[in-house]
């Protein structure tokens, strides 16, 4: 019983990180590089103006997308905000929607987001939602963070 229990709990404190995983942001303030920080960091000190450039990464799925919407949620509204996904390896349906509606309402609310650097077939996946439709029409999908950043 004691192996099976060492790896249980092995397992859930795992499954603690990979949910609690804080996200790092690139801010870019008066157009030049200012930091890189994670988003709690950065909310204490965050400004109106700044450029947010968030990466995400590893495989995003319904285990972890909802602490990273809680972290987005945090940002001042005001900010304009790249979401980079050149590192993002898979993102499951789950993910896919919450990201969408995350998106879509900050989009409502006046946002400017950008997605950037996306793999050819998580373009492939994502061309299918409204998200991936407006932030297109809008020319707010981009192929690199430079060029987003613009």
């Amino acid at each position: 019983y004691g192996i099976v229990l060492g790896t249980v709990v092995a397992l859930m404190i795992h499954i603690f990180h990979l949910t609690q995983e804080s996200l790092i942001v690139t801010v870019m303030r008066d157009s030049d590089f200012y930091a890189k920080k994670t988003i709690t960091d950065y909310t204490l000190e965050q400004a109106s103006w700044d450029l947010v450039i968030v990466k995400l990464a590893g495989e995003i799925n319904f285990m972890n997308i909802g602490t990273m919407i809680e972290q987005l949620e945090k940002l001042d509204k005001h900010n304009p905000l790249i979401i980079s996904c050149r590192s993002v390896t898979d993102m499951d349906v789950d993910a896919m929607e919450q990201i969408e509606h995350f998106v879509n309402t900050q989009l409502n609310d006046g946002r400017d987001i950008r997605l950037s650097s996306l793999s050819d077939r998580l373009a492939e996946q994502l061309s299918k939602t409204v998200m991936y439709q407006t932030l297109k029409a809008y020319g707010a999908v981009y192929g690199s963070t430079s060029s987003a950043i613009g």
